[in-house]
């Protein structure tokens, strides 16, 4: 028990040639040992950053009080727990951030040793001192910058610096006693309830020296955060950890602490924020305790609330004509908010004056009219219930089901028939997605469940007619693509619609 307990811890790992107790007179003093550091104010996370750098001298303060069981332990060479350096410590990380300007955030921690206690050893005849007293640690300062991306997005990028001022006291295990710098990456996002956050950093340690026997100096260091949201909670875990960059220290058991805690944090409407967390050691490391727990309070600047974007279109809910699909600004508020209407180049096979994208007939010289299905035909040809154009199969009559069902009416199958005709005829034509719309009128979930079902039912027809169901896929689009106003019913006839949109063409048979 002892050995998997040891095993589980992130301790220092030193064998003994011999182990002796106190009254050593002088005695070798220590270095910042804790491995946890707290991310900026404002982050949703402990240790990862959220990257919320939103809003301009937006101010955020809170403590973090971290307290670590044995975060520094002697073993003997049959890897027993003789002591611990450090047995208990309780620090209050102290610290302010302040977005300035929307992407730019300054940030300081002062972390505070409240309560520490440990024995003192000898390892090798080095005289090694125990943690027996309150001390100040290393303060803090840091500066980050949004470069791609903003908070709540899939993925959001910044870069930023962190320098740590020797205002600890090494001989109480809190300071290297020597100057760190870290330049660091930071990710984060949220794909729906979802929320990710990720750290990368190179830390320049001066104090490049050893204690009891093993290299100090330079490391890399890193941590990740993932977990999900229910209302105003976050909960998930977190790791962090670090490995020296020497070739004797890099990913070796005293340099390599890796630590794990699962934490639940609570999100208040006026800014203040609640944290909790439980965790140890993975890896046997300095610094890296058999347990840790943390307790986070802190309160920032509120936003103003900002209107509900559902889309992320940047066009608020209220005034989006389609606010469950992105889409682009327009003048006119039916369309404002929804996808623009997909185009192709704008070509005249037949040099008639008249766009492919238009033509009902591309390939054959003709005149414009006002009906879809004779724009760009020969006067003398039939007006046909489906065409075959540049981007879809035109049809000229609706395609019609059963009050709110996806049930066909009998009278659509003239049509569909029409369209079974052009793909028997054209096989060039690989691939057609048969896409549902509805109008405005009643729930936006339920329009979209509706129009997927009915564009089904048209697959379901025509495969069953003898179409190769490779050719065909279904979608449906409820009220997110309107063609027209959907506050007459002549708009709203035009937007509840069946379109067939060829994807894929191959070449024509000569």
């Amino acid at each position: 028990m002892e050995r998997a307990a040891a095993l589980s811890c992130l301790v220092l790992s030193v064998t003994l040639a011999t182990l002796e107790t106190p009254a050593f007179g002088q005695s070798r003093s220590g270095f910042a040992v804790s491995r946890f550091e707290p991310a900026e104010r404002g982050s949703d996370w402990f240790v990862a950053d959220s990257l919320d750098l939103r809003g301009s001298t937006r101010t955020t303060l809170g403590v973090t009080l971290d307290y670590a069981h044995k975060p520094l332990a002697v073993y003997d060479a049959a890897e027993n727990e003789q002591l611990a350096l450090v047995r208990h410590q309780l620090f209050a990380h102290v610290g302010a951030s302040v977005v300035l300007v929307d992407r730019f955030r300054l940030g300081a921690s002062l972390p505070v040793a409240m309560y520490q206690d440990g024995e003192e050893a000898r390892v090798g005849g080095e005289a090694l001192s125990a943690a027996t007293s309150p001390a100040f640690g290393d303060a803090r300062l840091s500066a980050d910058v949004r470069l791609v991306g903003r908070y709540g997005d899939r993925a959001t990028l910044a870069f930023g610096v962190r320098g740590w001022l020797p205002t600890g006291l090494r001989s109480q295990f809190t300071s290297d006693g020597a100057v760190r710098i870290s330049p660091q990456l930071l990710a984060g996002g949220e794909l729906g309830v979802f929320a990710w956050a990720a750290r990368g950093a190179i830390v320049y340690r001066a104090r490049d020296d050893t204690y009891a026997g093993r290299s100090l100096g330079s490391e890399l260091a890193g941590s990740v955060g993932a977990g999900v949201r229910a209302g105003r909670l976050l909960i998930g875990p977190e790791i962090f950890a670090s490995t020296g960059l020497g070739s004797d220290s890099f990913l070796s058991t005293h340099r390599t602490p890796v630590d794990a805690i699962v934490g639940v944090h609570y999100q208040h409407p006026s800014g203040l924020r609640l944290s909790g967390a439980l965790g140890s050691g993975l890896t046997r490391g300095y610094g890296s305790p058999a347990l840790r727990a943390l307790l986070s309070v802190e309160w920032g600047t509120s936003l103003p609330a900002l209107p509900a974007d559902r889309d992320h279109d940047g066009i608020p809910d209220a005034s989006d004509a389609c606010p469950d699909w992105p889409g682009v600004p327009s003048g006119d508020p039916e369309l404002n908010g929804c996808p623009s209407p997909e185009r192709v180049p704008d070509e005249d096979t037949d040099s008639d004056g008249i766009w492919d994208l238009e033509d009902a007939c591309p390939t054959l010289t003709g005149i414009r009219t006002s009906d879809p299905m004779t724009n760009g035909c020969p006067p003398e040809a039939p007006r046909q219930i489906a065409v075959i154009t540049k981007t879809e199969i035109r049809i000229g009559e609706e395609v019609r089901f059963a009050t709110d069902s996806a049930e066909l009416a009998p009278v659509s199958d003239a049509v569909l028939a029409a369209v079974k005709r052009l793909l028997d005829e054209h096989p060039e034509i690989r691939r057609v997605r048969v896409e549902g719309h509805t109008d405005s009128s009643g729930d936006p979930a339920y329009n979209d469940e509706l129009s997927g079902r009915r564009a089904a039912s048209v697959v379901r027809w025509l495969t069953e007619r003898g179409i190769d169901t490779r050719r065909l896929e279904s979608a449906g689009y409820g009220s997110g693509r309107p063609i027209d106003t959907n506050t007459t019913e002549e708009g709203r006839a035009k937007n509840r619609r069946v379109v067939f949109t060829i994807l894929e063409r191959g070449p024509e048979r000569p």
